[in-house]
């Protein structure tokens, strides 16, 4: 870690903006980062503005524009892949800056009602956090292309047939990165990826669900959504994070993830929101300890056991880290 933090400089420049579709019908836009430096996070700013809208049949809020933000390699490494939703009511809610609401200048949680201009931006922490060299990626490689893409949703799905859409959506990346030392020596490791993925199942009804986790990567943090929305309410009763089908990591109901929330990050915690993380056991924030990350190669049953109050979405966000093949 010495040798890369003595022999490298940060720095940050503003890509190419991303050519969105036509706003009216939505649709998918990509590019192809530029190969420049040990990519750290990307600043994704996303605007556009509304016309004629007049209801929000999701009920999931202006973020629900974003069908699809995805970061992905030539090989088809999923660095970053999820829905708007997913990004602005599970993931926001965990990232680091001491755990402050980054994102709070947006509107993606405001509910779509009538015209105006939106501001949807996210940021993509392709590292592991301000501090660590973990998870970054040398856009200089020969072999290694990295592609940035946004789907945005059709308005029929959002807001029923003969709505009005977006008009002219953007996407500028704003990329930070570190510049690569010279001596290969001085390299970070570059054998872990940094990995967030969102995931959407239904709920068939009331009573237990249960949600297995994916084993055989290290887990940083995993969040549901049961009840999110611009008008959300928690559509769970208790929280089993069970392990070997006999342990649990965490039995709770809402009232002690309310407390924790506040504990933790100084705000309320969104309706429907249901926060497991390993890495601010510390108290310390983006500089937490990793005493409580978990390795789910160790064990045969990782899952969260849900106790619903009806049928429904369950939205889930993993971070995680995952090795790559010798």
């Amino acid at each position: 870690m010495d040798g890369f933090q003595f022999n490298t400089r940060a720095k940050t420049f503003m890509s190419a903006a991303i050519a969105c579709p036509s706003a009216a019908n939505g649709g998918m836009a990509f590019q192809q980062l530029p190969p420049v430096g040990f990519l750290s996070r990307i600043h994704c700013v996303i605007r556009g503005s509304l016309q004629n809208w007049n209801n929000d049949v999701l009920g999931l809020g202006k973020a629900a524009f974003i069908q699809q933000l995805r970061l992905y390699t030539n090989s088809n490494n999923q660095i970053f892949e999820m829905s708007g939703p997913q990004y602005h009511w599970l993931l926001r809610e965990m990232l680091d800056s001491e755990y402050v609401d980054i994102l709070g200048d947006t509107d993606a949680r405001a509910a779509v009602a009538g015209n105006g201009a939106f501001n949807l931006d996210v940021v993509i922490p392709v590292a592991l956090n301000l501090r660590d060299a973990i998870g970054l990626i040398n856009l200089q490689s020969d072999t290694l292309r990295l592609t940035l893409e946004v789907t945005f949703a059709n308005p029929v799905a959002i807001a029923g047939a003969g709505a009005s859409y977006l008009i002219n959506p953007t996407l500028v990346p704003y990329l930070e990165v570190f510049s690569v030392p010279t001596n290969p020596r001085n390299w970070p490791r570059i054998d872990l990826i940094h990995q967030m993925l969102g995931h959407v199942e239904v709920m068939p009804g009331a009573g237990q669900y249960a949600y297995q986790w994916p084993k055989g990567n290290v887990y940083l943090q995993v969040a549901h959504g049961a009840g999110i929305g611009s008008a959300g309410a928690d559509n769970f009763t208790f929280y089993n994070l069970r392990v070997q089908q006999s342990d649990s990591l965490q039995l709770t109901d809402p009232f002690y993830l309310d407390r924790v929330h506040w504990q933790t990050r100084g705000r309320a915690r969104p309706p429907g929101g249901i926060y497991w993380d390993g890495m601010a056991s510390s108290g310390l924030g983006t500089y937490g300890l990793t005493r409580d990350l978990f390795d789910s190669a160790m064990v045969s049953d990782l899952a969260s056991v849900i106790t619903a109050g009806a049928g429904g979405n369950l939205h889930t966000v993993r971070r995680q880290l995952v090795a790559l093949a010798a």
